[in-house]
């Protein structure tokens, strides 16, 4: 940790980072929501900012319930409240996922770690008529169309347009000719109130374990899904980091998580590439506002290959 016990930063949760700061004291973390309403939230009010505290402890806590401890109110000086903050123990950085990717430090049984951990959520979590069906066809269909649509006002300037248009062209094909096995997941009770949105950013490899940070709480309906979706968001942020590998280790690549059968690999596939429109939807969302996009066009790092599998 830093030597100064006051510090403030960003939120370090790099989908979202227009909609809240995150100030580090000592052993502890506090998330203040910003008043913004954008297409994918709204704090404006003091209330929606409380109940979005609240949401965000509620969700969190089925992973990493000694981490989010509650929410504590800002108080003005004239002493009412006057906001509301998240209450976190403050993990350490050198243990964050990302860090030790970038470390390159030997994976292996963390990875292993956080799949049977993650399996254990899976199996309990919540499920429902609701939940169950944005796992069929025509929910994820709509998904991937309202993506293209998003990102299509970066045709030509952030994105290539012509492979942008084939690109959903063919995940629509795709979608088309998997109605029944979708719904056979679905039948089987794989649909699942998942994390939604797991990044190597948000998961720290402690010695007792991980604790998986920063679910998706501002829309039930996008942590609604298949529990391999999960496992998918993570292989693909493993993949964009440069750990290819580690990626294929990862349980969607495995079949390590008791998700049900299998997956034939074309479709294990399309769960991996439904996760990237979605992971590249907060830096073009931003190039109004800011000016530049974050990390869309970054190279991913290379990794060495053969022996275990060390973060690349």
């Amino acid at each position: 940790m830093s030597a100064d016990p006051w510090e403030t930063v960003l939120s370090p949760r790099s989908g979202r980072p227009t909609s809240g700061f995150v100030f580090l004291v000592g052993a502890l973390a506090y998330e203040l929501k910003k008043p913004v309403c954008t297409a994918f939230l709204d704090f404006s009010t003091r209330q929606q900012r409380l109940e979005a505290c609240r949401r965000e402890v509620k969700l969190n806590q089925r992973l990493a319930p000694d981490v989010y401890l509650g929410v504590t109110e800002v108080t003005g000086v004239d002493g009412r409240p006057c906001d509301h903050l998240v209450v976190m123990h403050r993990m350490p950085e050198d243990r964050r996922l990302a860090t030790l990717l970038d470390a390159g430090a030997l994976l292996d049984d963390p990875v292993r770690q956080l799949a049977r951990m993650l399996a254990a959520f899976h199996a309990g979590a919540r499920r429902a008529s609701e939940i169950t069906a944005e796992g069929g066809r025509d929910a994820l269909r709509a998904r991937w169309v309202d993506n293209f649509a998003e990102l299509r006002r970066f045709h030509e300037t952030v994105l290539d347009g012509a492979l942008m248009v084939e690109l959903e062209r063919l995940a629509l094909d795709f979608l088309d000719g998997r109605e029944s096995l979708l719904a056979s997941r679905q039948r089987a009770g794989r649909i699942v109130d998942g994390h939604g949105d797991l990044l190597t950013g948000d998961i720290f490899c402690l010695d007792d374990g991980p604790r998986v940070l920063d679910c998706l709480e501002f829309d039930d309906r996008l942590r609604y899904l298949d529990g391999l979706d999960d496992a998918a968001f993570l292989a693909m942020d493993l993949e964009y980091r440069g750990a290819a590998e580690l990626a294929r280790a990862a349980p969607v690549g495995s079949g390590a998580l008791p998700t049900g059968p299998v997956l034939p690999g074309s479709d294990r596939a399309h769960l991996h590439r439904t996760a990237c429109p979605r992971r590249a939807m907060p830096g073009p969302g931003r190039v109004g506002s800011t000016g530049c996009v974050l990390d869309q066009r970054r190279t991913p790092r290379r990794g060495r290959r053969a022996g275990p599998h060390r973060a690349r």
